[in-house]
């Protein structure tokens, strides 16, 4: 199990193309792929509440099991710590999970490409609420990047996507419970 301290920020832009741009001087490391996000909680709520999140992440035919700790703001760039392990079998996993109480409580997709800009991790991704760069690393090569785009670190979002979700339904109230492409929410 790989234990880390995640760092990151995202940036909203207009476009997939913008974003491209963006990244045009760095090295392109994985090409656009899909991602499904299952976060997992008991009824009540618990560790949304504590700020805490569980999620099974599936990608390009593998997948993860993460638990992130409740996030501090320090320099707009959010930190915490984050417990994630490789999974054989997803579908086994979430079973366990609700075994114990766990559910489903929120699903998110995003296709997502990923760069390597320096020592940061620079993620592309375009989500049923828009695109964004997300940046994850030093703090000091994230404030680097953002102000080399002519940024400040002001305009950095810390939100995750579920909170940007419930940000578009509190807009949107007639949105869809889960933040999934309209095509795919039959499917998983």
């Amino acid at each position: 199990m790989a234990i880390s301290v995640e760092r990151e920020v995202k940036l909203r832009i207009s476009s997939w193309l913008e974003g491209e741009a963006w990244l045009a001087s760095a090295g392109l490391r994985e090409k656009r792929y899909l991602e499904i996000n299952s976060l997992f909680d008991f009824g009540d709520g618990t560790l949304r509440e504590r700020g805490q999140a569980l999620r099974i992440r599936r990608a390009r035919g593998s997948a993860w099991l993460t638990f992130k700790e409740s996030a501090r703001i320090s320099g707009h760039v959010k930190h915490r710590n984050e417990y994630e392990t490789t999974v054989a079998d997803p579908d086994a996993v979430e079973r366990t999970l609700q075994a114990i109480g766990l559910r489903e409580q929120f699903r998110y997709e995003k296709y997502r490409q990923v760069y390597v800009l320096g020592d940061l991790e620079a993620s592309l991704d375009e989500t049923p609420i828009g695109f964004f760069i997300e940046l994850e690393g030093p703090t000091e090569s994230i404030q680097a990047a953002v102000e080399s785009w002519g940024l400040t670190m002001n305009q950095a979002v810390v939100l995750s996507y579920p909170e940007l979700y419930q940000e578009h339904r509190r807009k949107f109230p007639a949105a869809p419970r889960f933040m999934i492409f309209p095509d795919r929410e039959s499917s998983r």
